[in-house]
């Protein structure tokens, strides 16, 4: 965003979250096609044949390619953590990863969950700003 990007992360949204978690686990899930929810979801409005695909194609070798020229930039977001802050993630063991991450190691979407996480919890409004993190309720 600071550089007149913005972030986006729609499946975040409190009202997708609720959505999510009120279907019972059994109905979150199929052994035979990847996020049933969101195929239902969106079922009106994306091509049928998407929907009906059962590849799912990933995009490790991009992650590692912008990875090996940002990765002093990610590092620099964990410095103040939110996420640390909260208690959600070991600052040590994170910036372990952060230094390490290769292709042999940790999985990229790992990396970039946490990235957009950390992302997400700083746009917030209070309490989870930092200047109103509350540590007493956490």
């Amino acid at each position: 965003m600071a550089h007149g990007v913005p972030a986006e992360f729609p499946y975040f949204d409190r009202s997708v979250v609720e959505a999510a978690l009120s279907v019972v686990p059994w109905d979150r899930v199929d052994p035979w096609q990847p996020k049933p929810l969101l195929r239902t979801a969106v079922a009106d409005t994306v091509p049928a044949p998407l929907l009906a695909r059962r590849t799912k194609a990933h995009y490790n070798d991009d992650i590692y390619r912008g990875w090996s020229t940002n990765q002093h930039r990610a590092i620099e977001l964990f410095d103040q953590s939110l996420l640390a802050e909260l208690g959600l993630v070991n600052e040590d063991v994170l910036r372990g990863c952060l230094r390490s991450f290769r292709p042999s190691g940790l999985a990229p979407g790992f990396l970039s969950d946490t990235i957009a996480c950390e992302v997400w919890l700083r746009s917030l409004a209070p309490p989870f700003a930092r200047q109103e993190v509350n540590h007493e309720h956490i």
